[in-house]
């Protein structure tokens, strides 16, 4: 677990309670969201049913400090959103900053170029 996270690491590695006790709760995290990072970071793909479920899973990765797993829940939305303009404003609208500024360029002009659909 200290690999995937440098936050994890020092939870558990540290001097904290985790650390001497070899055990972390983790609360305001879901655990299919948690589980959703581990598997990206082992190199699985995910199959995301919505923009929310790839925000919660990135919210996840953000919070851990997992930079890889960000970069593949991306990549996953890019392949969501794959020209629907009603998806990229929901990535817009849901992504809470989670995005690169490449990323949130792509769903902008996605959007733009389907505005008269939306």
């Amino acid at each position: 677990m200290s690999l995937c996270s440098p936050m994890l690491r020092k939870m558990l590695c540290g001097s904290f309670q985790e650390g001497l006790s070899k055990q972390a709760r983790i609360e305001d995290v879901s655990s299919v969201a948690f589980e959703s990072c581990l598997k990206l970071w082992l190199g699985h793909n995910i199959v995301a049913q919505s923009v929310e479920e790839l925000v919660s899973v990135g919210v996840a990765a953000d919070r851990f400090g997992m930079t890889s797993v960000c970069d593949q829940i991306e990549n996953s939305m890019c392949a969501l959103i794959n020209g629907d303009a009603s998806k990229c404003v929901d990535v817009l609208n849901c992504s809470a900053g989670l995005l690169t500024r490449n990323f949130e360029h792509l769903a902008l002009d996605t959007a733009l170029d389907s505005f008269d659909e939306l």
